[in-house]
């Protein structure tokens, strides 16, 4: 059995959107003849936390946690980077995990590396890793590392630098969406042979067992659930919502729900549903536990997924958990970026509205309302699908295969070696 080692600063009991993909990988990756351990941060501060998830933590991964710096020097240094514009402060915790990646690696002398970022700093620890010993590194780009424009100033320069240190350093490259791998080849054709897209997904579950709509009278519950990033503006929502109402003023339609975090839009979600006379309609919850969020999902009447206006490359995560809960999606996001492509993937029944476009929010609103009341329900959500967790590990575990063949046959064919600092 071949082996990977996945660094990442999102592991379980992490609940940041990219603990799960790791956790996906680790769960599957064994099933396709990959042993998997995992060095990663039991707790970034200010990110939300699921002890529960490391239940779903295979026993045969062995995890190696580095806690995050919190020392006050550490504080003042992640002061400083964010001011400097580097905008990853938890390079501190990259640095940190040095020492830990060492042993790790040593012990373990994996056939691959894989880093998974942001935060981008752990890309750089993979290149420092890749130089010490004879091991293969996968650089997985959950986000962009800067913008598909030139930068501009010194930090942006230097984040430019280091990105292309990093694809050039990497013998396999991921994105995570169509438009997200397109963008990365258009920057470095040089590096587009070894790079493959591999999307995040979801575990299929069964669906709930006499699950009734409300009727035409009563209210159907919106849900969005998970974390409300900086960005995904529900206000043209709510006025598609009291446009909608005061056409049908008899009418109760909805109740739209807001279970996880929502402090990074800085919005008082409350105060905004109140100023359209909707605050009966709209309620604030506060982060529940995965398994629980997962079930509201596939109770709820429709799903809300919410993209930032303008943003096409990339596709949020929990668009792929809406799609194995198979309940109806309204999608606030661009008709021509990756989460419209993801959606249109999947079989699912959703309506799309550009995020900032109440006129087109209300019709697509009444849509999706009309069909979940009708009990409509996307292609069931099972192991053929390409979205879930396990097709997408076998996805990855052939792209490794690949990296790790091509590296055997450079080593028998007599290219120089790599050397190994012990």
């Amino acid at each position: 059995m071949r082996k990977i080692v996945l660094i990442s600063l999102h592991f379980p009991p992490s609940a940041a959107s990219g603990a799960f993909r790791m956790l996906g990988f680790v769960r599957h990756l064994p099933a396709f003849g990959w042993s998997t351990s995992v060095i990663a941060c039991p707790e970034v501060p200010y990110e939300p936390v699921d002890p529960g998830l490391q239940g779903d933590v295979p026993a045969s991964t062995h995890v190696r946690y580095v806690e995050y710096p919190n020392a006050r020097v550490a504080g003042i240094a992640r002061r400083l980077l964010t001011l400097a514009g580097v905008r990853d402060p938890h390079a501190i915790w990259c640095f940190a995990a040095r020492r830990a990646c060492d042993e790790w690696i040593a012990q373990e002398r994996p056939d691959v590396i894989l880093t998974s970022g942001p935060p981008h700093g752990v890309h750089l620890l993979g290149q420092w890793l890749r130089r010490r010993y004879p091991v293969r590194l996968v650089t997985d780009f959950r986000d962009s590392w800067v913008d598909e424009r030139p930068p501009v100033g010194l930090s942006a320069s230097l984040r430019g630098a280091l990105e292309r240190a990093t694809m050039r350093a990497s013998d396999g490259i991921i994105a995570n969406a169509p438009r997200a791998l397109d963008a990365m080849a258009r920057a470095y054709p040089d590096c587009a042979h070894k790079m493959v897209m591999v999307p995040n997904g979801y575990d299929p579950t069964p669906p709930v067992a006499g699950l009734q709509q409300p009727g035409s009278n009563e209210p159907l519950t919106i849900l969005h659930a998970g974390e409300l990033y900086a960005g995904r503006n529900p206000r043209a929502l709510l006025d598609a919502m009291g446009a909608a109402e005061r056409l049908a003023p008899q009418a109760v339609p909805w109740h739209l729900r807001f279970v996880g975090r929502t402090p990074e839009t800085r919005l008082d979600i409350v105060a905004e549903a109140e100023r359209r006379q909707l605050r009966s309609r709209v309620s604030v919850e506060g982060q529940v536990s995965y398994d629980t969020a997962k079930d509201e999902m596939r109770r709820a009447g429709i799903l809300l997924l919410m993209d930032g206006a303008g943003r096409r490359v990339g596709v949020p995560a929990k668009a792929y958990e809406y799609i194995g809960a198979n309940r109806p999606i309204l999608a606030l996001a661009e008709p021509d970026g990756d989460t419209a492509w993801a959606l249109e993937s999947s079989g699912a029944v959703y309506r799309l509205a550009k995020p900032n476009d109440p006129i087109a929010i209300q019709r697509a609103l009444v849509e999706i309302t009309a069909l979940a009341r009708a009990g409509a329900a996307g292609a069931p959500a099972h192991a053929d699908s390409p979205f879930t967790r396990e097709r997408v590990a076998g996805k990855l575990s052939e792209f490794l295969e690949t990296i790790v063949t091509v590296g055997a046959t450079a080593s028998t064919a007599g290219l120089p070696a790599r050397t190994t600092n012990r």
